[in-house]
C-alpha cells in the first residue's frame, strides 16, 4: 500500500524528468563541495523539497473510517536555486509547468498554493554565487 513518503518519491521522480539526480535535493543543500558547478565554478541550477506533514482538509476530506482514511492535503516548498536571477525565475517556471496538476500515485492535483513557509529555508551551504526563491505547492492525498 503506498503512503506519504511514496507520494513525495513520485514528486521527486517527476522533478529527475527536468533535472538530473544531482540537482533535486530533500530537507537541505550539501556542502558546497558536493553541489553541481558549470565550469566558470557557478552553481548549477537546482531544487531544494521541504516536505510538510499532513492537514486535515476539513469536512469534505472525512470518512467513514476515521482519521487513518480521511484525505489530508500536504503542502511542500520547493526552494529554487541558481545562479542568477533569471535562471532562477525560468527554472521556476519550468518546474511549475511540469508539476501543476501532476497526480502522484493517482492522488490529487498538485497546485501552486499561496501559504506561508513551513520553516524559512536558510542558506546554510556557504556558496556565495546563487539566488534562490521558495515556491510553495500543495497536493490532496489519501494515503
Amino acid at each position: 500500500m503506498a503512503n506519504l513518503r511514496d507520494w513525495q518519491k513520485a514528486i521527486l521522480a517527476r522533478l529527475h524528468e527536468l533535472l538530473p539526480v544531482d540537482q533535486v535535493y530533500e530537507e537541505g543543500v550539501p556542502d558546497e563541495a558536493e553541489l553541481p558547478m558549470y565550469d566558470s565554478r557557478k552553481v548549477k541550477p537546482y531544487v531544494v523539497a521541504w516536505w510538510g506533514q499532513r492537514v486535515d482538509g476539513g469536512l469534505g476530506f472525512n470518512s467513514l473510517g476515521g482519521v487513518r482514511t480521511n484525505a489530508h492535503t500536504v503542502p511542500f516548498i520547493l526552494q529554487i536555486c541558481g545562479p542568477t536571477g533569471p535562471a532562477v525565475r525560468d527554472l521556476a517556471e519550468a518546474v511549475s509547468d511540469l508539476l501543476l496538476g501532476f497526480q502522484p500515485l493517482g492522488e490529487g492535483e498538485l497546485r501552486e498554493d499561496g501559504a506561508g513557509t513551513i520553516r524559512q529555508p536558510l542558506d546554510m551551504s556557504g556558496v556565495n554565487s546563487r539566488y534562490q526563491v521558495p515556491v510553495s505547492y500543495v497536493g490532496t492525498v489519501d494515503v
